[in-house]
């Protein structure tokens, strides 16, 4: 019998795909959010109770040594959970299917359902499984020994294929018995694509490594289902080819099944979507001849979206300059492709269509962030949907009664309420620590008080953002009086991508300052003529960086603003701060919230460097408004290092009045790292605590 491993390296030739991992549901318990509110933590396993009941300095280790003997076994019990839950859903989604639910409209009311999110995945596969019973595909695990099995009586050379083996290949594909058998690959290793391994799926996606008239005839005769078709178009295989395989397919309309959610937010649900992701655009009308059109989910998506991430792929791949590939991920600057005016017609005509222009979340891609502005530029503001509408998921039979079956699971399952405490929590507790979803609370309750978010923006649990970025004098001061660091994670929360920031004329001008990215003069040109607004001097700091010797320019751009953040000088080395400060920038520049570059070097790993370099350019230790000083940021470098800072002497030897919140910090030092706390006072007895001093909850790094 051949080995397996042999095996699968030749079906990597064959299928060109990526990995992606499952993320698990997780949740966490929060303390007293908002002063006068409580929930309580869970305190059932007496041993971890009593551990919290002893000295902090003595508690910690201790517990710290309890979770790690604890993990193994939580892990193993959430792992059972999993299992569980998704088992019942599989029941709950099949049951919907089979009743003649939409899937679409069964994804739209489950996609804004937080807890639903990992899986999301799970309701195509049923489908897919249903979709397979239908048509009579076997389909079986993905072990070695099964995939081996549905390759069993196909010629596989080991070596690299040429024009006459990859004949012979697909020729004994093409007459396999187990041509459509699928082999459905674990959760956690699937391909980017599909989940599925079929050899019909490699024979589709491998025509063009044969001349197209000897693949014209292998494909005589052989009726493919859409999984196999979609394959063949992701694999930009010829269209001519994709012609045939639509004239001899099988119910090429329906869900080319086993197809992954891209990026777990971009559903397939037909060959129009696949065309669209792809790049393959040009075969929007021959789909159109067999009624298959793009999807679109209102408020969601639509195909002006996925001919945007499309044209992205097609751009970057097909991109001749190939120095782009080595660029860093920031941006895309000037050597983007434009638009061709083929894809800018069909843009057009999708958005007449009624198809609008979603903002969306993954614009890390410096390409797909080019192709989302041109887009914006191109379309009418008619044509471009700023956020989700306002159908509520909540609302509906189908979501109520999986929350229900959620909850149900959750209180069943004994890992997450009796076997296992998590000790993430308890050390939570002891360390008075603030969580992620404690912080979101804090800030949700200031940003309604304040006027800074609207009620339903908090109740469809969106990512929290202020209109275009305007914050009020007196949420910012109420912010800061509750904990300093929550105006940095405040400002963390923000949205950083165009979308909220720029109008229309703003995407114009922001384009315009990507085409002049390598050219001093016409960067000149634009910011010495043109008030930049707070998101595109950002954009210029950025630029600045790499061009120290523009300096004036810099200081000569007309209705100067500050830059929304200053985040970017986190990932800089000292030398290019050092640069800076050589060409005669100005260090003491603060953001649109006032916070200083003493945030950003704390966070450096040149720490120590770059506070040094700010204190002798006279960057104040203390601004006066809000937000954590250099002080508070010492103390929290102190704490989460276990060693004192090396420059606190010299920030105390500036202009400084130390607050509660200094003191609070101190505090924590005092329980936890007695001998630290011990260092510091008896150097600087100023910040000497009192016993019923409040310790600080929230780190500022």
């Amino acid at each position: 019998m051949r080995k397996a491993w042999p095996l699968i390296v030749v079906l990597i030739v064959l299928v060109v795909a990526g990995w992606q991992l499952y993320q698990g549901r997780a949740t966490s318990l929060i303390t007293d959010p908002i002063p006068g509110t409580t929930i309580m933590l869970d305190q059932s396993d007496t041993s971890a109770a009593s551990l919290t009941a002893m000295p902090a300095a003595e508690a910690l280790p201790k517990l710290k040594q309890q979770q790690a003997v604890c993990q193994q076994q939580q892990q193993d019990f959430e792992q059972q959970a999993v299992t569980e839950t998704e088992q019942a859903l599989r029941g709950q989604f099949r049951q919907w299917l089979q009743s003649g639910v939409p899937l679409q409209q069964l994804y739209q009311q489950l996609l804004n359902l937080e807890d639903m999110q990992p899986y999301l995945q799970l309701l195509f596969d049923e489908a897919s499984l249903l979709q397979a019973e239908q048509w009579g595909i076997p389909v079986v695990t993905g072990s070695n020994e099964n995939i081996e099995q549905l390759y069993a009586d196909i010629l596989l050379p080991t070596d690299i294929f040429n024009e006459q083996q990859w004949q012979q290949v697909l020729s004994s594909i093409a007459a396999s018995s187990a041509f459509h058998h699928l082999a459905i690959l674990d959760m956690h290793r699937h391909w980017r694509y599909s989940r599925a391994l079929s050899p019909g799926v490699s024979f589709a996606g491998s025509l063009n490594e044969v001349p197209l008239q000897v693949a014209i005839q292998l494909l005589n005769g052989v009726s493919l289902y859409p999984m196999q078709i979609a394959n063949a178009i992701d694999q930009q295989v010829d269209a001519e080819l994709i012609e045939q395989m639509l004239l001899q397919g099988t119910d090429v309309t329906a869900l080319p099944i086993y197809r992954m959610l891209i990026d777990n937010t971009r559903p397939v649900f037909n060959l129009a979507d696949v065309a669209l992701l792809a790049g393959r655009s040009e075969l929007l009308p021959l789909l159109a001849r067999y009624q298959i059109e793009p999807s679109q989910l209102e408020g969601v998506f639509s195909a002006v979206d996925y001919l945007i991430y499309g044209i992205t792929l097609y751009n970057r791949e097909h991109s001749r300059q190939q120095q782009l590939q080595q660029q860093s991920s920031e941006r895309c600057n000037e050597a983007c492709p434009a638009f061709t005016v083929e894809q800018q017609q069909l843009l057009l005509q999708l958005a007449s269509d009624g198809h609008r222009l979603h903002s969306f979340s993954d614009f890390q891609d410096p390409y797909l962030q080019h192709g989302w502005l041109m887009a914006r530029q191109l379309l009418d503001d008619a044509q471009f949907q700023q956020s989700v509408t306002d159908f509520n998921p909540l609302q509906t039979a189908e979501t109520l009664q999986l929350s229900a079956l959620l909850t149900s699971m959750d209180e069943q399952n004994p890992a997450r309420q009796k076997e296992c405490v998590d000790i993430s929590v308890q050390l939570a507790s002891l360390e008075q620590l603030w969580s992620k979803e404690q912080v979101i609370t804090i800030l949700q309750h200031y940003m309604l008080e304040h006027g800074q978010l609207q009620q339903t923006e908090q109740a469809a649990g969106q990512q929290m953002h202020s209109q275009q970025g305007q914050v009020s004098d007196a949420f910012l001061q109420a912010l800061s009086e509750h904990e300093p660091a929550l105006v940095v994670h405040f400002q963390r929360q923000q949205q950083w991508f165009p979308t909220a920031y720029l109008d229309k004329s703003g995407v114009k001008l922001y384009l315009q300052m990507i085409a002049a990215w390598h050219s001093n003069e016409l960067m000149q040109q634009l910011v010495l003529t043109t008030p930049l607004s707070s998101y595109l001097t950002t954009e210029l700091l950025i630029w600045l960086v790499h061009n120290p010797s523009e300096i004036e320019m810099w200081q000569g751009r007309p209705l100067a603003q500050a830059p929304h953040h200053l985040q970017n000088f986190r990932y800089l080395e000292a030398h290019s701060w050092q640069a800076l400060a050589n060409a005669g920038f100005d260090l003491r520049l603060t953001d649109s919230l006032n916070l200083t570059l003493y945030q950003q070097a704390f966070e450096n790993p040149e720490s120590e460097q770059l506070v040094s370099l700010l204190l002798d350019k006279g960057v104040p230790v203390q601004h006066g408004r809000w937000g954590p000083d250099a002080l508070h940021l010492a103390l929290d470098w102190s704490y989460k290092q276990t060693a004192l800072f090396p420059l606190l002497a010299e920030i105390l030897d500036r202009p400084l009045t130390i607050t509660a919140s200094h003191l609070s910090r101190m505090q924590r030092l005092k329980s936890f790292y007695p001998e630290l706390y011990s260092e510091i006072i008896s150097a600087h007895p100023q910040l000497q605590v009192a016993e019923q001093q409040p310790m600080n909850r929230l780190l500022s790094l």
